[in-house]
């Protein structure tokens, strides 16, 4: 009988085959140091601007840039597939 999951197993053996993987782990662990260093001078980049606007006397000077950020991880949300957010399969 034949297995309902095929077999996703590495058939290559030996050192071969985790010297093949670093590439694809350097890769991934530099995507995530970018992300990370990216978000936090975002961070700091917003929260500048909105004590600016506050130093400046502006009512409620985080607001605006809070509900555009909102607005925007909305829209990213919804653009997603239900089965992303769900982890439900279509087929089901």
């Amino acid at each position: 009988m034949e297995p309902v999951i095929p077999s996703f197993e590495d058939e290559s053996e030996g050192e071969d085959a985790q010297v093949a993987k670093l590439p694809l782990a350097a890769f991934a662990l530099g995507i995530g140091a970018v992300s990370l260093v990216g978000t936090v001078l975002f961070e700091k980049f917003v929260f500048g601007r909105g004590e600016a606007r506050r130093r400046a006397g502006v009512r409620f000077a985080h607001t605006r840039q809070a509900v555009a950020i909102a607005a925007l991880k909305a829209g990213a949300l919804y653009a997603l597939p239900d089965e992303i957010l769900l982890g439900a399969s279509s087929e089901d």
